[in-house]
């Protein structure tokens, strides 16, 4: 895999850990759902995290989906290290 191509993809990954980290520390606090911060954020993970809740049983109130996104994505950033 090209390098350059490489760092791109990883820096993605990184922004998408990012903004999945900034949603969950959001959800500790009582953000409106009209801020315009929270509202980019979730457009960004929700592609990503809803399927995942979709599929994971209730844990009595919380929320595991954005771990196992975060997870996943540290799995990608590895192949990628590996394969460039």
């Amino acid at each position: 895999m090209n390098d350059q191509i490489a760092a791109v993809f990883r820096a993605f990954l990184y922004l998408l850990i990012l903004a999945t980290l900034a949603r969950a520390v959001l959800s500790w606090f009582p953000v409106s759902p009209s801020n315009p911060f929270r509202r980019i954020v979730h457009q960004i993970t929700d592609p990503l995290i809803e399927p995942v809740r979709r599929r994971l049983p209730s844990m009595g109130g919380f929320d595991l989906s954005p771990l196992i996104v975060i997870l996943v994505l540290y799995a990608m950033l590895w192949v990628v290290g590996q394969v460039s």
